[in-house]
C-alpha cells in the first residue's frame, strides 16, 4: 500500500463512475450479509449450492423462532 500510494495509483480511481464503485461495494456487503446470516440464526454449516438439507435446517430453525 505505501508502494502504491508513492507512485500516486490512487488517481486511477478517477477514471471509474463513483456509481461503478458504490454497486461494487455495496454487492460486496450484500454477499457478505448472505455468508453470515446462517450464523446469525444459529446455524454452523455453510450453505452450498448441493446442499439441500442445510436449507431445511435452517428453514425449521427460523420457523421456530
Amino acid at each position: 500500500q505505501l508502494a502504491l500510494g508513492a507512485i500516486r495509483a490512487g488517481t486511477l480511481a478517477n477514471y471509474f463512475p463513483i456509481s461503478v464503485i458504490k454497486g461494487l461495494l455495496a454487492a460486496i456487503g450484500v454477499i457478505l450479509i448472505l455468508k453470515m446470516a446462517p450464523k446469525m440464526i444459529g446455524h454452523d454449516a455453510a450453505l452450498g449450492i448441493s446442499d439441500l438439507n442445510s436449507l431445511s435446517q435452517i428453514q425449521s430453525t427460523v420457523s421456530g423462532l
